[in-house]
Order: C-alpha cells, then sequence, then structure tokens
C-alpha cells in the first residue's frame, strides 16, 4: 500500500496576525495563512499562564511611573531596531521591551522600549494594541504582548518564553515557539488534535515537531475534503493536507485527525470521507512523546 506519512513538517503559517494602521497601505502582518514561520509577525495560539517575569526595569504588576519623569503612553518617534534585549527587560522604568515592524514590511524585526499601561492586562487576558500591534504598544504587562486581534481589535496577552535564546523556558504545559530569527519568543499551550483542548476560537494544529493553539481561520469553509492553503483554514480536528492525499482532491484539502491506535479509526476515517484510511502523522520512531498514536484520515 501507498502511505502517506508526515515527518515533523509545519503545515500552519505561523504569525499573530497583525493589522495595518488606518489609511496604510501596508498588508496584515504575518497572517497565519501567510506562509511558514520565522518569516511573518505569527499568529500563534493561547499562551502558557504564568505571571510575568520580575525584572530591574518594573514590577510584575507592569505599574507605569506616574512621576513627572513618567512615559506618555505613545510611540515613540526616535525608536530605532534593537534599543533593548527582551530576553533582559533593559528597558527604564515605566517600560518594557517589545517586538514592533521598524521597516516598511508586515514582519516584527526589531524591538523597542515601549511605555507600561496603568492596570495592564496580564497573560491570558483580553488585551488591546496600537496599530494592530505593529507599534509595538499595548496595554499587556511586563513580558507579554498582545496577539490574535479579533475585527474589534480586542486580543489576548501572551507571555514571552524565560531564559535565553539558546536555552528558552515556558511554564508547565508551555512550549516556547521562537521565529523571526529570535524576534519572537512566545510561550504558546501544546494541545490534542483530537480532543481539541483550545480556548474558543483557537484549534490544535501541528507546528514543527508538535502541536499548539493558533487561532481559527477557517470562518464558513474548512469542512474534510475542502481544499486549503494552511491548516488554519480547516475546521478544528482536521488539517491540510497535501494533494493527492484524499481521495478525489487534486489540491491540497482539509483531512480530519485519528488515533492510529484504535482498531476502528480506519473504518470512522472511510465513514467521513470515502477511500481513507487512519495513518500515522509521524515517521516511525520520530513522534514526539505522548503523540505516538496521532494519525490523519488519507488515502492509503
Amino acid at each position: 500500500m501507498r502511505g502517506w506519512v508526515f515527518v515533523l513538517v509545519s503545515v500552519v503559517g505561523c504569525g499573530p496576525v497583525v493589522e495595518p494602521a488606518a489609511g496604510s497601505d501596508e498588508t496584515s502582518a504575518g497572517n497565519s495563512s501567510a506562509g511558514a514561520p520565522g518569516t511573518d509577525a505569527t499568529g500563534t495560539g493561547a499562551a502558557a499562564t504564568s505571571e510575568p517575569t520580575t525584572s530591574a526595569a518594573d514590577s510584575t504588576t507592569g505599574d507605569a511611573d506616574t512621576s513627572s519623569e513618567g512615559v506618555p503612553f505613545v510611540p515613540s518617534p526616535d525608536g530605532g531596531a534593537d534599543e533593548c534585549d527582551v530576553w533582559e527587560e533593559d528597558c527604564p522604568r515605566g517600560m518594557k521591551c517589545m517586538p514592533w515592524i521598524a521597516g516598511r514590511g508586515n514582519v516584527f524585526d526589531a524591538y523597542r522600549c515601549s511605555p507600561i499601561a496603568p492596570d495592564p492586562a496580564q497573560v491570558g487576558e483580553p488585551c488591546t494594541a496600537e496599530d494592530g500591534g505593529a507599534s509595538g504598544i499595548d496595554d499587556c504587562a511586563m513580558h507579554s504582548m498582545c496577539l490574535f486581534l479579533d475585527g474589534a481589535g480586542m486580543g489576548e496577552c501572551v507571555g514571552f518564553c524565560t531564559g535565553s535564546n539558546a536555552d528558552p523556558m515556558c511554564p508547565e504545559g508551555g512550549t516556547c515557539n521562537i521565529t523571526g530569527d529570535g524576534i519572537l519568543a512566545l510561550c504558546l499551550l501544546t494541545c490534542d488534535p483530537l480532543l481539541q483542548d483550545c480556548a474558543d476560537g483557537e484549534a490544535c494544529y501541528p507546528v514543527d515537531d508538535r502541536f499548539e493553539c493558533e487561532p481559527d481561520d477557517s470562518g464558513d469553509g474548512g469542512a474534510i475534503g475542502e481544499p486549503c492553503v494552511t491548516s488554519d483554514a480547516c475546521d478544528p480536528g482536521s488539517v491540510c493536507a497535501p494533494a493527492g492525499a484524499v481521495p478525489s482532491c487534486a489540491d491540497d484539502c482539509c483531512a480530519a485527525f485519528c488515533d492510529v491506535s484504535d482498531p476502528e479509526a480506519s473504518e470512522g476515517c472511510a465513514a467521513g470521507a470515502p477511500g481513507t484510511a487512519c495513518v500515522p502523522w509521524y515517521a516511525p520512531g520520530q513522534s514526539p512523546p505522548g503523540y505516538e498514536w496521532v494519525g490523519v484520515c488519507l488515502a492509503p
């Protein structure tokens, strides 16, 4: 039989969605359907809940300096590339180190010191961001940023990884996703592709060698057998499979996840998509711990 085996490939474009400022001629930065991780300001999934890291720059509460030397909540016109270190949080009091779009592209490409809002939102809480996040100014606490903004301009605070670029760390249940040549280092929740145990509006998609909660951008489409470009265009519980992997679908199409350890899994696959069977997602011996059972309904 001809087997379809997926070897640690990322099929979700990874990157927080960043909308352009009003009147801008730029397209949205890092739309999750745009491409590979590390190239876009990635939309990435629910943050691993943790208390923000204490630093010399400010307290974990992120209280802004309200003295006469306090920093106003406006962009700095002379902000330059890499004026701070996000791992060290070496900005002045009342400010935090934030990724931002320094050029006219649509990817996060530099760091700047941005003001911390009074009474900032904590990791996992709702938030807002100026210029759709491109300016690096939001109302999240120290060592976090506002991502996954919806049409109403509301997003969720996602925590940065701690440690160092060489040895990144996240709270239990989270993994450090480093993209954009290290500009974005985010703690994301791992998840179960069958249980789909992500927050509302998100789905469990494959990212590199693991599964993470990412925004569900399927909208009215994304049904099994429908064409797709990236996995976040497929309904929760499915993934964007290569052309020819789903019978009677010539393009890349959405295919359902299944449990290869279940003896009735292939029967269930065939019921949902005739001509398919449950085949392993990972090559033999290459599945991460806890994901050995992951399969996808494809043509055998």
